[in-house]
């Protein structure tokens, strides 16, 4: 399911526009830069990982404002597994704020990571976005939001969005063993 989680947010990053927040890099920088992100872009869709990294790590050598580099390198770090990397570079992406597609992606990856690290009050927040903002009718949003609930002991919310996933995909066994077992603990 990560994977193709991983592949749906590839495809909506691959639309991203070439933006940089701030000032500071020559032109001369930026335009490497973006040189440098199009390459990775280019090595991601290939499935070469490394290449694609140090294709972003230049872009953002050069040009550390970068933010559709430093998204996609959020991307692949959380592809591997390196949470902590890809909630530093996905939350400096959303603290940009200015990223208008893949938005969804972003908040719902970023989720996952914080999930990952075990941080679930900003999974939380990250996952709210994703499903109040841009896909109230995501199911795996709502199973991580419910995740991250239980985690903080708010198990009532996690019931209430385990009935939702069900509403949504009624066949989500995952959901109907999760949702039972927390209803056994609420003596329902």
């Amino acid at each position: 399911m990560k994977t193709h989680l991983f592949l749906i947010f590839l495809v909506a990053a691959m639309a991203l526009p070439a933006m940089s927040c701030g000032s500071g890099p020559s032109r001369r920088d930026r335009e490497a830069a973006n040189t440098h992100a199009a390459s990775g872009d280019l090595y991601m869709e290939r499935g070469e990982i490394d290449e694609a990294l140090r294709q972003f790590d230049e872009a953002l050598r050069l040009d550390p404002n970068h933010l559709r580099a430093r998204f996609h390198r959020g991307l692949l770090h959380s592809s591997r597994g390196d949470y902590a990397m890809a909630v530093s570079d996905l939350s400096i992406v959303a603290n940009a704020g200015i990223i208008a597609l893949g938005q969804q992606g972003l908040w719902l990856e970023l989720g996952f990571a914080q999930i990952q690290m075990r941080d679930f009050e900003a999974a939380i927040h990250s996952l709210d976005r994703t499903i109040l903002l841009w896909d109230h009718e995501n199911p795996f949003a709502y199973s991580l939001r419910a995740r991250a609930h239980y985690e903080t002991g708010d198990l009532d919310s996690a019931i209430a969005d385990f009935e939702t996933v069900l509403q949504l995909d009624p066949g989500d066994i995952f959901a109907m063993m999760n949702l039972d077992y927390l209803l056994g603990i609420r003596g329902r």
